[in-house]
């Protein structure tokens, strides 16, 4: 019996030592960032403006975590027009941002009046290992952009995490 308890114990601890995630980067950025066009744009991740994050992989075909979460805001002149992130690595948009995910949407009538804290996360499988770049995109939903549209973000934070 106390075999199987101590290899219990064991199990449990090689468990715990082995889900434990590292954190490859972060960045933060308290300005607002806000876009009127239907253009993609990248987001600055910085106070200093800068709109990527550097972090390394030390293994072939490494999986990271990649968070980005701000406050946003949509307004749009109808109720379906939103805000599309994309979690982008090395040029490669990391699934499931690369689809039509929303990550805030507007409210007709009501100009930037629906404030949301929003987070999207991304798992990616990094083919090499050595410096990665990120970034993160946004983009009016499908191109739905109406004279008037805007989307804003402020108050961010990214982390990369394997």
């Amino acid at each position: 019996m106390k075999n199987k308890l101590l290899s219990a114990l064991v199990m449990v601890a090689l468990l715990a030592a082995e889900s434990h995630a590292t954190i490859l980067a972060t960045a933060t950025n308290g300005n607002p960032f806000s876009v009127t066009d239907g253009f993609v744009h990248n987001i600055p991740l910085f106070a200093d403006g800068t709109n990527f994050l550097t972090f390394r992989t030390t293994r072939v075909n490494q999986k990271v975590i990649i968070q980005y979460n701000a406050e946003c805001s949509v307004a749009g002149q109808d109720d379906s027009t939103w805000l599309d992130i994309d979690i982008v690595v090395d040029g490669v948009a990391a699934p499931p941002s690369n689809g039509d995910n929303a990550f805030c949407t507007s409210l007709a009538g009501h100009a930037g009046s629906r404030w949301v804290s929003a987070i999207t996360s991304a798992v990616m499988v990094v083919p090499s290992p050595g410096s990665h770049l990120l970034q993160v995109r946004g983009s009016f939903g499908f191109g739905h952009h109406n004279a008037g549209d805007f989307w804003w973000v402020d108050d961010s934070s990214t982390e990369v995490f394997n």
